[in-house]
């Protein structure tokens, strides 16, 4: 047995230093054009001990585009919007080579149901 341990982990007779983890952050990008939706989503990230999420909403092609720019973690997108789609951001994320996992996201009554995409290199 180590010297100062007993059996159970207690430290006997010496200092106990806790190591604390930093706390990990995860860039989000968030496709959705509701705002209503936008908050649902940002609801269900419920940050803990360990990771805070970094979200930034974007509406459109254009904005999505000009985000693409910064780094993400992952992005999160509405299946169907307006002006753009999931399909068609994961496209983008083909196109310009980044290969961050996609969650697509589309409303089904009252349930949000996420379905996970990785876009082709």
């Amino acid at each position: 047995m180590t010297p100062g341990l007993e059996a159970g982990g207690a430290v006997v007779g010496a200092e106990l230093r806790a190591t604390v983890l930093p706390e990990r952050v995860l860039r989000v990008l968030l496709l959705e054009d509701c705002a209503d939706d936008a908050e649902l989503i940002v609801a269900v990230l419920r940050p803990d001990a360990e990771v805070r999420y970094d979200v930034t909403r974007v509406q459109d092609e254009s904005a999505f585009r000009r985000a693409l720019l910064r780094r993400w973690d992952v992005v999160l997108a509405d299946y169907r919007l307006p002006a753009f789609s999931a399909p068609a951001a994961l496209r983008v994320l083909s196109e310009i080579s980044l290969t961050m996992p996609c969650v697509v996201v589309s409303e089904l009554g009252a349930a949000l149901e996420p379905d996970v995409q990785q876009p082709r290199s």
